[in-house]
């Protein structure tokens, strides 16, 4: 358990998958982990079902959403904590001491030089400091370490572009297989021409006919078949008389009732300015403002 667990994206999409508020996601985490530290020594746990958890915790379809986030694995005779030996256990506990008293000793050298220090040398100290502060552990008999957990880099276009083609916010997790998928063909990915992505969007705004029935169903399958999809794209749009080096539509500017679209979608989606969205969040707006116009 740690102070920036409530934030977490993988506690957001619990929320999502489970349809509960975050207080209730993270009190059933804090029963799992702390059952896990005190009845297992290496995250296994013999006999517990994903039904069991959701029956424990109170929160319903909770078992199958951590095990869809990548926390925990089912096995054939119960459930195995994911990463257990880094954060529990004795091992664990001792690095969680080591960490605290690290905490302490950088910040009673940090006081005891302060006075001597010039304001660029004090500027550069807080820097380093803000990387460097371990995340702090609860005290108590039982120990979880906290969790050391590296802010994602913003994803770049091409990715966002393969989200908005299955409707997946930007805000979302993708699982294990989809970032795989994406890993593998990414070189792939990169080499699409304006009228192959426009070809494929094409394919996923379809709503009926072929192209509905035999398009990919998940982003991973799609990404490791990307060339054959591509060309199929291209085979079903021929069929309907569809030209890709002729469509395009171009927002350039400020769209007309681009916020009410946008909240649509995220209600709590803070909509500041348009120039402030990123392109990803416009690409979307833009392709439903052109639903619209066709409709």
């Amino acid at each position: 358990m740690r102070s920036n667990l409530w934030d977490d994206p993988r506690v957001m999409k619990l929320c999502d998958l489970t349809h509960k508020r975050e207080a209730e996601v993270i009190g059933g985490l804090y029963w799992m982990w702390s059952m896990a530290d005190g009845q297992s020594t290496d995250g296994h746990l013999d006999g517990l079902s994903l039904g069991a958890i959701d029956r424990k915790t109170g929160v319903k379809g909770l078992g199958a959403a951590l095990a869809k986030v990548g926390w925990i694995t089912e096995v054939e005779d119960g459930v195995e904590i994911a990463r257990f030996d880094e954060h529990n256990g004795a091992s664990a506990k001792r690095r969680a001491e080591m960490a605290k008293a690290s905490s302490k000793y950088r910040a009673s050298s940090s006081k005891r030089h302060h006075s001597d220090m010039t304001d660029g040398s004090r500027e550069y100290d807080l820097d380093k400091n803000r990387i460097d502060n371990t995340p702090i552990v609860p005290n108590g008999d039982m120990v979880l370490e906290g969790e050391s957990v590296d802010l994602p880099a913003p994803e770049d276009q091409i990715l966002s572009r393969f989200r908005e083609l299955f409707h997946i916010r930007p805000t979302s997790t993708l699982d294990a297989s989809t970032t795989k998928a994406y890993q593998k063909n990414k070189k792939a990915a990169a080499e699409l021409s304006d009228e192959d992505w426009r070809a494929l969007e094409w394919v996923y705004r379809q709503q009926e006919g072929v192209a509905a029935t035999y398009r990919r169903k998940d982003l991973a399958t799609l990404l490791n078949n990307l060339t054959s999809e591509v060309q199929r794209a291209y085979d079903w749009a021929g069929r309907s008389g569809v030209s890709f080096a002729l469509v395009r539509v171009a927002v350039e500017s400020e769209p007309e009732g681009w916020a009410s679209i946008i909240t649509d979608e995220d209600p709590s989606y803070n909509c500041i300015s348009w120039a402030a969205l990123p392109d990803s969040m416009k690409r979307y707006v833009r392709e439903k403002i052109r639903q619209r116009h066709e409709s």
